[in-house]
């Protein structure tokens, strides 16, 4: 065992239904405002547009690169606000929302369409769960040991401290957002909005490219290193942030993972973590750590996440708060590697168990609703208040 805190066995303040945990939360939870969205949209498009700009012609090396660490963080940022577009609770317009998300998109080379199907309609739909959820499932230990070699490394990689900074890139991005094929990609209507999409992020490499060599030139400074600080430094920072940041929101050491038949509305709020930050970092990552509110309501616009967050973390004792810590994130990634679906528990490569059993006795509970119809009033509620 590795010290890791034993969850309550009594679950019932985490079995109510979607209504009755909606009925908790603040009132005016969906208020959206034109004036607060635009503007902290318009904020994040001038801030990533003076980054861009020094990174591309900063009189110094050491200046290019920092603005180019900023501009990761800040491409990041802009990301958040495409997010909750992409959910229709930015701003009180459903084509607002859509042309916001859109564009806050570009810059982490996210077409619009495969983001909406992979994240609003797999992730909230199906938290955690598995042979649904895309982002960062645990095999079993049987699933583990039929990998190939490479794949088993590769997992131990992505599961190590440093690893999981290419988790994201290398098995979302790649294979569900940018190059998905029909089968993973959006479907209907959205894999033809995909291939428009897909043009515009290209579109945008280009524009890109061609700041980095302008301000270059106008500033006199190396072209490689000034496309390499405009487009290649902030892609790295951007993945590797986007990367640790999702894994921790559902990956801890007392967040279960399931099968479909195990799958219940309330265990949305089970599997979520607040990786609780200083107040002033939350801000200036634009709530998205409040995480456990957004999952039980994605209607709620982002700069109005924090009173649902502290309403539910007092009505819910199980909703896990986890200060942040080096100490916290390393325990979490030891503790972490593949799960027991069965036992419901972490386990280790050689399947010894690291925690306790995380779910009680599955039987019939009060809130219970059947898995297909947690994740189609998941996927409903998306688009309510757009």
């Amino acid at each position: 065992m590795t010290g890791v805190t034993t969850p309550s066995p009594n679950r019932s303040t985490m079995c109510l239904s979607r209504s009755e945990v909606a009925a908790i939360l603040p009132g005016d939870r969906h208020r959206r405002s034109f004036a607060t969205g635009l503007g902290i949209f318009a904020g994040s498009v001038a801030l990533f547009v003076a980054l861009t700009l020094a990174a591309s012609g900063a009189p110094h090396w050491s200046l290019q690169v920092g603005a180019g660490v900023l501009l990761g963080v800040q491409v990041g940022i802009l990301f958040v606000v495409g997010h909750d577009a992409c959910h229709g609770s930015f701003v009180p317009s459903k084509q607002l929302n859509r042309l916001i998300a859109t564009l806050a998109f570009l810059p982490a080379l996210h077409p619009y369409s495969a983001w909406k199907h992979t994240h609003n309609g797999l992730h909230h739909g199906w938290t955690n769960v598995r042979g649904k959820e895309v982002v960062y499932p645990p095999f079993d230990k049987h699933g583990f040991d039929r990998l190939p070699a490479w794949r088993r490394a590769a997992e131990r990689w992505f599961r190590s401290p440093l690893g999981i900074a290419s988790f994201y890139f290398c098995t979302v991005f790649l294979w569900h957002e940018l190059f998905p094929g029909r089968a993973r990609g959006p479907k209907g209507n959205g894999w033809q909005s995909f291939q428009l999409e897909r043009v515009l992020v290209v579109g945008y490499v280009v524009v890109l490219l061609a700041v980095a060599c302008g301000g270059a030139q106008v500033m006199g400074r190396p072209v490689v290193l000034s496309m390499a600080c405009t487009a290649g430094v902030p892609l790295v920072v951007y993945f590797s942030l986007f990367s640790v940041v999702t894994f921790l929101h559902h990956t801890h050491p007392r967040a279960p993972w399931f099968d479909v038949a195990d799958f219940e509305y309330c265990d949305l709020l089970r599997a979520t973590v607040h990786v609780k930050m200083p107040r002033l970092v939350e801000l200036l990552l634009l709530e998205i750590l409040q995480h456990t509110a957004h999952h039980a309501d994605t209607c709620i616009p982002l700069y109005r996440l924090n009173r649902s967050q502290l309403t539910l973390e007092r009505v819910f004792p199980d909703v896990i708060h986890e200060p942040w810590s080096l100490k916290g994130y390393l325990r979490t990634v030891r503790t972490c590697r593949l799960f027991d679906y069965h036992e419901h528990r972490w386990v280790d490569w050689d399947g010894r168990p690291l925690t306790p059993a995380l779910l009680a006795e599955r039987g019939t509970r009060r809130g219970h609703v059947e898995p297909e119809s947690a994740a189609e009033d998941a996927v409903r509620d998306i688009g309510a208040e757009s």
